[in-house]
C-alpha cells in the first residue's frame, strides 16, 4: 500500500434527497452536462487520503454518523465543484484519531467532511441560494467505512479535498 484512502457513503435515502432536490435547482444550467452531477450511489464522505499506508487499519464498516448539512460551496479547485459541507463532531474526531493513530498525511489546512454535488461551471448566484435554502440543516446519514490503498501517483482517486 503506497498511501490510505477511506470513506463513508451515503445512506441511500439521504442520497436520494440530496440528489432531487440539486437536481431540481441545477437542471436548467447544468441540462447540457448531465455528466457532471454525481450520481448519488457515488456520494460519498472522504474520511482519509493520505501518502501514507495505515498498515492495520480495518475500517468500521457498521458504523453510522448522523451528520447535518453546515452549508453550499463552491469550491475553485483543480477542479471546480458544487460541495455540501457537513457538521458531524464524532466524524472529525474520528479523522483526528486515525490521523494520529496511523501517523497518516492530510494536504488541506484542516478536515473539512463534504459531499460533491456536481463538477465544472459554478452555479448562478440564485440557484446557490437556493440550494442553501434546501439543503442547509438537512439529516445526512454516513455508513459503510471503507479503506483501499492509493496508486503511487495518487490518482486513482477523485474527489480528495
Amino acid at each position: 500500500m503506497s498511501g490510505t484512502y477511506a470513506q463513508l457513503d451515503l445512506g441511500k435515502k439521504s442520497a436520494g434527497v440530496i440528489a432531487n432536490i440539486t437536481a431540481k435547482i441545477l437542471d436548467k444550467q447544468y441540462a447540457a452536462k448531465p455528466d457532471k452531477f454525481l450520481k448519488p450511489e457515488s456520494y460519498h464522505v472522504t474520511l482519509l487520503y493520505s501518502r501514507v499506508p495505515a498498515d492495520g487499519y480495518t475500517p468500521k464498516a457498521d458504523t453510522q454518523y448522523e451528520a447535518t448539512v453546515k452549508d453550499v460551496e463552491f469550491w475553485d479547485t483543480h477542479d471546480e465543484c458544487v460541495v455540501l459541507t457537513l457538521n458531524c463532531p464524532k466524524l472529525v474526531n474520528h479523522h483526528k484519531s486515525l490521523m494520529t493513530k496511523y501517523g497518516l498525511t492530510w494536504d488541506h489546512p484542516s478536515y473539512k467532511p463534504h459531499i460533491t454535488l456536481v463538477y465544472d461551471t459554478k452555479p448562478e448566484p440564485s440557484a446557490m441560494d437556493a440550494l442553501k435554502q434546501a439543503l442547509v440543516g438537512k439529516p445526512v446519514i454516513l455508513t459503510n467505512e471503507t479503506v483501499e490503498s492509493l496508486d503511487e501517483d495518487h490518482s486513482d482517486i477523485g474527489d480528495s479535498k
